[in-house]
């Protein structure tokens, strides 16, 4: 059975956060999905003690060079397919948005992670879209 490791974005250390739990907990947690992979939500911490077929992450979970370097090493040395979802473009948040400094620094990491994934989940077409250049596939 194929191992799916996931890596939610989180609230707290129990609860991920709605985008997570929305596009990512609710799915990987069908009844189809338990018949056909073996899937595990863990930390950034935990990959070492996994072998993985498949590594999913989403949002800003990774949010440093480090952790970015750490899980894409993780991928090549293992041969784990990186899959990385985004459900809103946070690279392109207007001026008077709170978060924007946070959002505009994440911005290269996000980047790589897209350009490093083996497949980049999206929300929308107009991410799809605007990310084609650089993500190697692309999923709605």
């Amino acid at each position: 059975m194929p191992s799916v490791l996931c890596i939610l974005d989180m609230l707290d250390p129990t609860q991920p956060n709605a985008c997570g739990y929305i596009r990512l907990f609710l799915p990987l947690t069908k009844k189809i999905m338990e018949d056909t992979f073996d899937v595990h939500f863990v930390t950034l911490e935990d990959l070492p003690y996994f072998t993985a077929d498949v590594v999913i992450t989403q949002r800003t979970v990774i949010n440093t060079s480090e952790k970015a370097d750490r899980l894409l090493a993780y991928c090549r040395n293992t041969g784990a397919r990186f899959v990385f979802d985004l459900d809103d473009d946070l690279l392109s948040m207007p001026e008077y948005h709170p978060e924007r400094r946070y959002y505009d620094e994440f911005a290269s990491i996000a980047l790589r992670l897209i350009a490093g994934a083996d497949e980049f989940w999206v929300a929308t077409q107009a991410l799809a879209d605007r990310f084609a250049g650089i993500a190697q596939r692309i999923s709605l």
